[in-house]
């Protein structure tokens, strides 16, 4: 609920409205700042709002005349069209009062094109009212105005209508008069831009006062909105402009309502929807977008490296901060606050922005270094408004100095004679990028040496030349050491040796091994004695010559030290501390004091009073000073040469004679100091003992300008650093200054004595000459934490005015590391054996880099480390140190640590600064006469030149020749500065290798608790299924830890293969099971989810074990491993397979066997199964690969698709194949041409002659000889689809056309695509193959099987055959006579488009293989050489592998019917019927069902059992043999096949013709309608007149009814026949005489044809029931009997091999004979009696032997017998068919004779005996009843025994099943139901009188024993297809 906001009265001058603001806009101008504010709040919850705003005033008076609102324009009345006329919607009263009539006037207006007429009605209320009512008419564009009154009485709103009438209707005008309101309108929504969170927009609407009375309003929004201004005052009609303002601080979707209060009480409202979005900016930094950026490893930083940078110069680079989001991002910058500002290298002119959305901005960077040799290091962040989000990235930069160097550092100039002068050079060269200021510390015009030039600059390497002079004026040794200043470089030295000689004096040449030995014994205290003492006492043998020729004591050699050595000595230390001062490095020898004389102000007129000088020989010999002085030069020492004795000292004076007014004067002046006995050499004896001279300078100054007169003006440039470089406590800082004279004159300066004294400046006076440069070297010692300041006044040319204030700050770094992570560490629970880590942030605050070192006790290491344990952190960096904790033991740890940080850049032990003092005294060793103590030193020489350092390295100040330590290596122990910690324990007091003499430390509190913990996965089991090979597959393997501790673990994986491939090779293997990580980090109580990615390489089972082990994150060593999840997979290729196959067209007499043998469809299937090679997977998908138009070939696979042969200009040969993905993979297929193949290039690319093969190749492409449709597909698994292939027959001759069956990812094989197409009327034999192999024999059988061979007539016409059986008698001859092959029909005749059968048997007697070359000659045509081949085998030796069990047929054609080809609307069941092994003479049924697959037409099929391959005495029978089948319909059908008694294969086909019975009708229809036609046209003729006597022209007689012939004028009509509409050729333009319509004999339907194939292998029964014995119950066997032959059967008498001929009457003699005698045998009395008594004979008496296994034996042995003596057999069966013929007619004749036989009985009892005679007769009446019986069984059993009978009962059995079946097919009987079990009421036993009798039983066993065996009840067998009924 949103609360009101109250305004508070405000003056009137705080609205105001800004000059450039459009009229009725009200905003805040910068003058709101000036007014009071109020905080306005949106609900009483509500904090308050961070955005000020002015409030207007509420008083009416005060803001009516200040808040200028612009008046809303008049809005235009309303108006309405009613029928044409156009009138107002409503007449309105405002501003009314009370008793006072106001009129409005209604105005109408007819805008139509007629006249209108119009009523009206008066209002219903007294308040308004009008004229009286009357008609109006209007004409079209006409107006009537209407007056309308109102006259209000109470002041309230009125509403009323005046009401219209017009014929077409009736409306009304509303009339209403308004009380004055409040109403206040604006915009129902705004959409505010979007805006980025913490940034603010704003957006403006207006506010309409569209009511009656001036309004106060108030604003009321919620958060983040604000509105400017929030109230005010409108008056009627005007309207303001209101600014909404938008600064969110979350980033949502806002959809709030912002509410506008007034009216008197402020209850009214308007409300306006705002709408607005806040979202996060973002900002992306870019380093270096191109290239890779750099990463800080620890950090994840990215890094700015603006690599070596000269110092003193910025450098400059550039980031991209791109913004990706689509608002604004303002940002600021954040540097680090812990510098000094003067510190501060990096820098940026940038420190807030805003990059607009989707732009970029270039943020630059400058880098500006101070300190040569620093790295600096600094951290700036990117800020986003609210700290939303912030990007930190790390600067870097090195800083260089200038890197000068000299050719030489020693000049010799050997010896020169007085008065002459030497020269030589030398290069100076800069090896850095940064330019170099030096400056050699030489008056050119006052030294016997001259450098040119003394000063100068080089830049980037660059090399420039010296040249030095010396020109003596002394004949004395000469020898100078030169510093040559560097800016930002530590000094050089130059050392320049020469020797005056003349005619009278001769001094000992110096050479630089002088200076070596003279270093040599300087360092050994020598130097101070004169050559002539060290002479003689090496001549008395105290001093010794060491191996460098340096003299050293005799007791030192024999000692254990060894003898000093001249040290190192860091350049500036020895600049500073070159004894001028009161402190230095080896006792001087000759000293002066003042070593700077300022005469100040003089007079040209008068020289000054001279300065008194003192000279200071502290040498044990005589010091000669020689003063180089030149003539012009207006400085002179008096006097020039001067002898000091022996530690004493002398005075001379320095006068200044100036000569010109108004000039400075400055110089330096030099003297050569040297020993008095080398003026000649003759006072050498030893060469080692010559010694240099020593250089003393004197500068001297003055000015003779006077008070009066102006200086002259100083023109410079100085470059003065801000503060000195950063060192540690006690340690010497180091700075150069720069000072370059721009000007034309002379410079002279002076350091003022009120400058601070902890600076040395060196040097302190001087000047410059124009254009030279000055460097000053600046040393001072800090001592506090705190920066302090520096003042240095430094004064030019004499002058007070001229004074530069030089300010530096230093301070004495402390050594602090900031623990940014605080002072202890708690590590997260870890798992015993593992670890973990836990980063530790330190900061190095100081501008030292520091070394830093980690102590902890010996046994916490084993628990914890650190890396990195010791190392440096560089100035102001930031350093992650990582922590590691690897518990031991389950149990808790708290572990002291210790940072020890010392300097990095301080030497191991510092020099010591003892307080300065006077020159010390030595003593003089023992064996000398005077003392010759010698300071011991182990510090080893260095040459020359000195080695440089870095001027920021800390130096002492003061050091004494005896303390000067040698340098201490890195793994010298040195004691602490101060006292340990207490609470440090002992063995983590000193870090490895003791830190220098200062260190601080700081102690970190390690806490950690060890537990266990364990990693799981949390699938088990991981299937990846079906992988294609090479082909990745990709799972998730999700890892959990339900522990609380952070684990880090590795994978191992197993693999393991199995599947057919060689072992060896699957050990080789390679694992390609690939994780996406091995090794990892699992956090506490969560998951992981790892990628396994599966790519197999062989057709092989997969199975991996995927172990998991714990690592030790300190040395990652593993525990043990155990099995979290087993993975498996399947590595398979796409398989492709062919189903069906049916041929169509010229193809559709090819039988689907055949068929299959021609496009080698089993083969072709048996290479899809197979994996693809290597070579094959070239290229994994079709593709463009070659430029040739015959393509490479990657297979070794080629296959044949054979279409066989046709006439030119039939029917296109069209095969249908059904191709299926029999694999688990989906796949894509492809039948590619060579077209298909090549890549398509240029015209000009293209070769131009071809040979024969690329031109039969074209041209059957061209003409799309063969086609394929589709080309290719796309399978699912399972899925099938169906291939159609075109052979047109175009062209006669031989097609051939490789085509390649690529499977992507898989096979890759070339099909030769082969079709012949024969000319119109030839003959031609198509033969499949010029090879033909029989099925295997086993030798030994007496009725080996027949075979099949067949022969395709591709031809139009017949063709007659003829085998040649030659060969076979060859082989016949070669085998004992035994015929090996016989051809059963070798002639006969095929017809075109069909196949015939050629029967062969196969004998072998030997088991191999028998070969033989049989010709095959076709009658008018070619003949053919057919290779048949055989195989033999032993079925005793080959056993259960023996080809007898295994092959039945040779058709491998599919059981089911799959394809279905277009057209087609009903299919079988199953489209080939397999019946197996089956024995000779044996019954087969089978039921298959015929579905009519359409849903609205019938269809009526009849079988074709003529097409048939029909063998001898085979019956073969279909019931029904045609019929009707209703849409949707299954038709069964029961196929039945009687074999042959002779063994065979047998391989037919029937044909089922299809037709729909509605073409059938329509083809009834049309040809009733023709044969109407055709009959009335045989009894009509016209006559015509025209024309009589000639024929018609251009008629054809084959193609139009004639009338006449040219013999006859009239003839009657021919018959009406087919016909083919005639075409004249295109030659003729002769327009042909209008003809009649010719009634064309209307084509029968074509039917679709169904085939089903039968297959079976037929043996005898001996074979039979040695192999199947267990199938014979199956089988029901019909006796080979002559039958007449019903409908649906065929049957063709078997002809004997031999047969011979006889005549008509011998045949008649032959039947007329047999009659008589079968007819006297049927009349013969006697003859039936003996047959009636052979069956009534007595029982054997060895029936007793009777058993059942004798019985079974018995019976076994009579079937066998039974079925393999055919002759008995057949006799048995015809006398059972006499007795059944003669059975009625002996019947009465039968039950006479017993009547007889009983009567006979009766009368041959005695009549006495009565009781006798009825015992008797009832014995004789149960015997009559016995033999009733037993006559009754016999009869029984012998009507069972006939073959009528058993064909009957089979009959009845297989109609009782087929009509199960056919129940169960259509729904009416569900077999699977459970049956019912009915529980029958006992059945009586059967009492028989056992010893009436006891033969009965055996009698009726032996009787069963003699038939054909139990009687077999029929078994029913039911498959997909159909069901299978068998006995």
């Amino acid at each position: 609920m949103l609360a009101r906001v109250k305004s508070s009265p405000l003056s009137p001058e705080s609205l105001q409205k800004p000059s450039d603001s459009l009229d009725g806009t009200a905003v805040s101008s910068s003058s709101f700042s000036d007014t009071p504010r109020a905080s306005g709040t949106c609900s009483p919850s509500s904090t308050t709002c961070a955005w000020t705003h002015t409030s207007f005033s509420a008083q009416p008076e005060q803001s009516v005349g200040n808040l200028r609102c612009s008046h809303k324009k008049q809005c235009k009345i309303k108006k309405k069209i009613f029928w044409g006329i156009q009138v107002v919607e409503a007449l309105v009263w405002k501003n009314w009062e009370l008793g006072k009539e106001v009129i409005k006037h209604l105005t109408l207006k007819n805008i139509s094109m007629k006249i209108q007429k119009l009523k009206y009605r008066l209002p219903t209320t007294k308040f308004f009212f009008t004229v009286y009512p009357q008609s109006i008419f209007l004409s079209p564009g006409m107006s009537f105005t209407l007056p309308v009154f109102f006259r209000p009485l109470e002041e309230k709103e009125y509403v009323d209508h005046l009401s219209f009438v017009m014929p077409e209707g009736e409306f009304s005008i509303e009339l209403r008069a308004c009380l004055p309101s409040h109403q206040l309108t604006c915009i129902p929504t705004l959409q505010m831009p979007l805006c980025a969170v913490s940034d603010t927009t704003e957006a403006w609407f207006s506010l309409y006062n569209v009511g009656d009375l001036p309004t106060f309003f108030t604003w009321e929004v919620p958060n983040p909105f604000h509105t400017l201004p929030s109230t005010g005052l409108l008056e009627p009609g005007s309207v303001c402009q209101i600014k909404l303002v938008f600064q969110p601080i979350v980033a949502l979707i806002y959809d709030v309502q912002g509410i506008c209060w007034y009216g008197e009480a402020g209850e009214q409202k308007t409300t306006i929807q705002i709408q607005a979005v806040a979202k996060c900016p973002q900002i992306m930094v870019y380093v270096n977008r191109k290239e890779d950026e750099e990463i800080d490893p620890i950090s994840f930083q990215k890094v700015v490296d603006f690599g070596p940078s000269p110092v003193g110069y910025s450098m400059k680079k550039c980031i991209q901060m791109f913004n990706p989001s689509l608002v604004n991002a303002p940002f600021r910058i954040e540097t680090n606050r812990i510098l000094y500002e003067d510190d501060r290298v990096f820098s940026s002119p940038t420190t807030k922005g805003v990059v607009k959305a989707g732009a970029e901005l270039w943020l630059p960077l400058f880098f500006r270094p101070q300190t040569v040799g620093l790295k600096s290091m600094d951290y700036f962040t990117i800020l986003l408004p609210g700290n939303t989000s912030q990007v930190t990235f790390k600067i870097t930069g090195s800083c260089i100095g200038p890197d000068l160097s000299l050719s030489q550092y020693c000049i010799d100039f050997n010896w020169i004679s007085l008065g002459q002068r030497a020269t030589k050079s030398l290069f100076i060269q800069n090896d850095s990028d940064c330019p170099g200021f030096f400056m050699f510390e030489i008056d050119n015009q006052a030294s016997v040496f001259s450098v040119e030039p003394q000063s100068g600059v080089l830049a980037s390497k660059e090399r420039k030349m010296l040249t030095i002079t010396f020109q003596p004026t002394h004949t004395i040794i000469c020898y100078r050491r030169v510093a040559c200043l560097i800016h930002h470089q530590d000094p050089l030295f130059l050392d320049i040796i020469g020797t005056c000689h003349s005619d009278t004096s001769k001094p000992a040449i110096l050479r630089p091994r002088h200076l070596k030995w003279y270093r040599t014994h300087m360092a050994r205290g020598l130097i101070l004695f004169a050559p002539d003492i060290l002479g003689t006492m090496l001549r008395e043998k105290k001093f010794i010559r060491d191996a460098d020729g340096a003299l050293v004591l005799r007791q030192e050699i024999s000692g254990s030290s060894q003898p000093a050595k001249y040290p190192s000595i860091p350049p500036l230390t020895e600049y500073f501390l070159d004894g001028t001062s009161d402190t230095a490095i080896f006792p001087p020898t000759v000293t002066i004091e003042p070593v700077i004389v300022n005469f100040g102000k003089c007079s040209s007129n008068e020289a000054p009073d001279p300065v008194p000088l003192c000279l200071t020989n502290h040498t044990r010999g005589t010091v000669t000073v020689a003063w180089t002085h030149k003539v012009t030069s207006p400085f002179r020492v008096e006097p020039d040469i001067i002898d000091i004795p022996p530690l004493k000292n002398t005075a001379a004076r320095l006068c200044f004679q100036p000569q010109f007014p108004n000039k400075i004067y400055a110089t330096e002046l030099e003297a050569f100091a040297y020993y008095r006995v080398l003026r000649s050499f003759n006072n050498i004896e030893e060469d080692c003992t010559v010694f240099p001279s020593w250089c003393l300078k004197l500068r001297a100054m003055g000015h003779t300008y006077t008070e009066e007169q102006e200086y002259s003006f100083p023109r410079y440039t100085i470059d003065v650093p801000k503060l000195f470089s950063a060192v540690s406590s006690k340690c010497t800082s180091y700075r150069t200054l720069l000072l370059f004279n721009s000007g034309s004159l002379m410079l002279s300066f002076e350091l003022l004595p009120t400058s601070c004294p902890n600076i040395t400046v060196r040097p302190t006076s001087g000047f410059l000459l124009p254009g030279a440069y000055q460097i000053f070297l600046l040393s001072t010692i800090p001592k506090g934490a705190t920066w302090k300041q520096h003042k240095l006044a430094l004064q030019f040319n004499f002058c007070p005015k001229y004074i530069k204030e030089i300010i530096m700050m230093s301070r004495e770094e402390p050594l602090e590391i900031q623990m940014e992570s605080g002072k202890i560490l708690y590590f997260k629970p870890t798992c015993v054996g593992s670890s973990s880590t836990m980063p530790f942030k330190v900061r190095n605050t100081t501008r030292l880099p520091l070394t830093f070192e980690w102590k902890f006790t010996y046994h916490s290491s084993k628990v914890v480390s650190v890396q990195p344990s010791k190392g440096t952190i560089l100035p102001n960096e930031s350093m992650i140190h990582t922590w590691t904790f690897s518990p031991n033991v389950t149990t808790d740890y708290l572990i002291r640590a210790v940072l020890w940080v010392w300097d990095a850049g301080a030497p191991c032990l510092p020099f010591p600064s003892p307080p300065p003092s006077s020159v010390p005294s030595t003593t003089i060793p023992s064996c000398m006469a005077i003392p010759s103590s010698v300071p011991p030193s182990t510090a080893p020489s260095s040459s020359l030149p000195p080695s440089k350092v870095p001027l920021s390295t800390g130096v002492p100040a003061r050091h004494s020749p005896s303390n000067i330590p040698p340098p201490v290596p890195s793994n010298s122990r040195l004691p602490l500065s101060s006292d340990p910690p207490s609470n440090i324990p002992p063995s983590i007091l000193l870090p490895s290798g003791l830190p220098p003499f200062e260190t601080s430390h700081y102690v970190l509190k390690l806490v950690g608790e060890g537990i266990k913990a364990s990693i799981t996965a949390k699938e088990k089991e991981l299937d990846f299924g079906n992988v294609l090979v090479d082909s990745e597959q990709r799972k998730d393997m999700i890892l959990l830890n339900d522990g609380n501790c952070t684990l880090h673990y590795r994978l191992f994986v197993e693999q393991t293969l199995s599947g057919p491939c060689d072992p060896d090779v699957l050990k080789t293997d390679p694992i390609i099971l690939k994780l996406e990580k091995m090794e990892g980090m699992l956090c506490a109580r969560s998951q992981e989810t790892i990628c396994l990615t599966a790519c197999p390489t062989r057709r092989l089972q997969y199975t991996w074990t995927i172990r998991c082990s714990l690592l030790s994150h300190k040395d990652r060593e593993c525990s043990g491993r155990e099995v979290i999840c087993k993975a498996t997979m399947k590595g398979v290729y796409p398989t492709l397979s062919i189903l069906d196959a049916c041929g169509m067209g010229s193809a559709g007499g090819i039988t689907r066997q055949h068929l299959w043998r021609l496009f080698s469809l089993e083969t072709l299937n048996s290479y899809l199964e197979r994996d693809p090679t290597s070579w094959e997977l070239t290229y994994r998908v079709p593709t463009r690969h070659s430029t040739s138009r015959i393509p490479s070939i990657y297979t070794p696979l080629l296959l044949d698709f054979n279409f066989g042969a046709s006439p030119i200009g039939t029917e296109p040969s069209v095969v249908f194949l059904l191709l299926k993905n029999s694999g688990v993979v989906p796949l894509n297929w492809s039948f590619l041409f060579p077209s298909d193949q090549q890549i398509d290039l240029e015209f000009w690319a293209e070769k131009t002659e071809f040979d024969f093969t690329e031109l039969h190749q074209m041209r059957v492409q061209d003409n799309e000889i063969f086609s394929i449709v589709p080309k290719s597909g796309h399978l699912q698994p399972g899925q099938e689809q169906t291939v159609e292939f075109i052979y047109r027959h175009i062209f006669d001759g031989t097609d051939k056309l490789p085509v390649l069956l690529k499977v992507s990812n898989g096979r890759e094989i070339l099909l030769n695509f082969v079709g012949v197409t024969v000319k119109a009327g030839e003959k031609y034999v198509h033969f499949t193959s010029i090879k033909h192999r029989f099925t295997p024999v086993t030798i030994g059988t007496s009725l080996p099987p027949r075979q099949i061979f067949e022969l395709y007539n591709g031809g139009s016409v017949p063709v007659l055959y003829d085998i040649q059986l030659d060969a076979l008698w060859n082989v016949q001859n070669k085998n004992f006579q035994h015929p090996i092959f016989q051809c059963l029909n070798p002639h006969g005749d095929i017809q075109p488009g069909k196949t015939t059968q050629v029967f062969w048997i196969f004998s072998p007697i030997e088991a191999k293989t028998y070969t033989v070359d049989v010709p095959i000659h076709i009658l008018g045509w070619n003949s053919a050489v057919i290779r048949f081949e055989g195989v033999g085998y032993d079925r005793f030796i080959m056993g259960n592998t023996a080809p007898f069990h295994s092959i039945t047929t040779t058709d491998q054609t599919p059981t089911v019917t799959r394809l279905i080809v277009p057209g087609q609307v009903a299919f079988l069941s199953q489209s080939r019927i397999s019946l197996g092994n089956i024995p000779v003479c044996s019954r087969s049924s089978r039921l298959i069902f015929l579905n009519n697959a359409s849903e609205k037409d019938p269809i009526i099929f009849s079988w074709d059992l003529e097409a048939s391959s029909i063998i001898e005495n085979v019956i073969l029978k279909v019931s029904p043999m045609m019929g009707t089948a209703a849409p949707g319909e299954n038709i069964p059908c029961v196929v039945t096949m009687e074999a042959s008694q002779h063994a065979c294969f047998y391989s037919l086909d029937l044909v089922c013709k299809v037709y729909l019975q509605k073409t059938l009708n329509q083809y009834e229809i049309e040809l009733q309608a023709w044969e109407k036609e055709k009959a009335r046209q045989e009894v009509e003729f016209t006559i015509t007149e025209n024309n009589l006597e000639g024929l018609l022209q251009f008629q054809s007689p084959g193609k139009f009814c004639t009338v006449c012939d040219p013999g006859r004028k009239y003839k009657t009509l021919p018959p009406i026949q087919k016909q083919q509409p005639y075409t004249p050729p295109v030659t003729w333009n002769l327009r042909n005489p209008k003809t009649g319509q010719i009634w064309l004999y209307p084509e029968a339907p074509k039917p679709c044809l169904l085939y089903l194939g039968l297959n079976a292998r037929a043996h005898n029964m001996d074979d039979f029931l040695r192999n199947f014995f267990s199938q014979s119950p199956r089988f029901f066997f019909c006796p080979p009997f002559e039958e007449k032959k019903s409908e649906g059967e065929s049957i063709m008498v078997e002809e004997e091999p031999v047969q011979s001929t006889f005549s008509k009457q011998e045949k008649q003699i032959v039947r007329d004979i047999l009659t008589i005698i079968i007819r006297g045998l049927l009349e013969d009395r006697k003859f039936h009696e003996d047959v009636q008594r052979g069956l009534v004979e007595a029982i054997p008496y060895f029936s007793q032997f009777w058993s059942e296994d004798s019985a079974r034996m018995r019976n076994q042995k009579y079937s066998s017998g039974h079925a393999s003596v055919s002759p008995s057999y057949e006799g048995e069966e015809e006398e059972a068919i006499q007795r059944e013929d003669k059975e009625e007619d002996t019947g009465e004749e039968e039950s006479w004779d017993k009547g007889k036989i009983f009567e006979s009985l009766d009368g041959s009892l005695s009549p006495t005996s009565s009781i006798q005679k009825r015992g008797l007769g009832s014995m004789l009446s149960e015997m009559n009843n016995i033999l009733q019986e037993e006559s009754s069984r016999m009869e029984k059993e012998v009507i069972s025994r006939r073959p009528s009978f058993l064909s009957l009962r089979q009959s009845i059995l297989e109609n009782i099943i087929q009509n199960i079946m056919i129940e169960a097919s259509r729904g009416e009987v569900v077999l699977t139901t459970k049956p019912r079990v009915i529980a029958l009421p006992p059945q009586q036993p059967l009492v028989l009188a056992s010893e009436s009798s006891p033969e009965l039983k055996p009698r009726r066993l032996s009787r069963q024993n003699r038939g054909f065996g139990p009687l077999q009840v029929p078994r029913l067998q039911i498959n997909s297809g159909g069901a299978e009924v068998v006995t």
